[in-house]
């Protein structure tokens, strides 16, 4: 086996499978802990935005669908963590850390965070065009009711579109500090916009500043009411601006 070989070999195993099958379970563990255990129904009482829940077929669909994106994510995650070994590929992170460091550490945070938001709406906003929904966005909306497995159900043209901003990331000059805070923000967004209960509390809602944080409800209605409104990932500043907001939401925003 040659060094590359090698290289690719410790880098994926076991790691890769063994990443893959923690985030299936995290995900529908999150799924049967809001709608099957009774601690869970108890906690979320009233906040459950829909009926029942996904079904059995529709669950199945998004792990069968989310297999290869996990890898995916997986692959730009081993990178990411072993970017301070010797490889073949020029990966630039860095790792060294000092007090000094966090105000530039907390500027890449905010900027990627920046940069991803409007990149996501933007590139939301074109799969929901009628002639690309097919080829790109309607594996991630083929339940109207999803589970926390639909984060990362989508087909291959629309994985290729969103994680290929986060490998680029890691052959820039961030620090991994920034990039595994992103990963984290940017994971517990996915898996709360698919909870299908409400977590976060009413004072958000009234909040003038913590009110444009987007919350379970705001993207469960771009699943089940209006697919071309609320296409904002993390806020809904965008979607404010643009008038892709749905009013429902606002009358929901104000109740509170």
């Amino acid at each position: 086996m040659n060094s590359t070989a090698s290289w690719a070999w410790t880098l994926l195993w076991p790691s890769l499978p063994l990443g893959v099958l923690f985030a299936l379970a995290l995900n529908f563990g999150l799924y049967w802990f809001f709608f099957h255990s009774k601690l869970g129904v108890y906690l979320m009482r009233g906040r459950r935005h829909y009926q029942g829940g996904p079904s059995r077929e529709d669950l199945l669909y998004e792990i069968r669908h989310a297999i290869i994106p996990e890898s995916i994510l997986g692959v730009i995650t081993s990178l990411a963590l072993t970017s301070n070994q010797p490889g073949p590929l020029p990966l630039h992170l860095r790792w060294s850390f000092s007090a000094g460091d966090i105000p530039r550490i907390l500027a890449e945070i905010v900027g990627i965070l920046v940069v991803y938001e409007i990149y996501y709406y933007g590139v939301h906003y074109l799969m929901h065009r009628r002639r690309l929904f097919p080829l790109t966005h309607s594996v991630h909306h083929h339940t109207r009711f999803p589970s926390p497995q639909a984060g990362t159900s989508v087909n291959l043209l629309e994985a290729a579109l969103f994680y290929t901003f986060f490998a680029t990331m890691i052959f820039g000059p961030f620090h991994i500090v920034a990039l595994i805070a992103v990963s984290l923000e940017i994971k517990f967004a996915s898996l709360t916009q698919h909870l299908g209960h409400e977590i976060f509390p009413q004072f958000v809602r009234r909040s003038p500043v913590l009110k444009y944080i987007n919350s379970t409800r705001f993207h469960q209605l771009h699943h089940s009411d209006n697919l071309s409104r609320n296409l904002g990932f993390q806020t809904s500043f965008l979607d404010r601006a643009f008038g892709t907001i749905n009013k429902k939401y606002l009358d929901y925003e104000k109740s509170a």
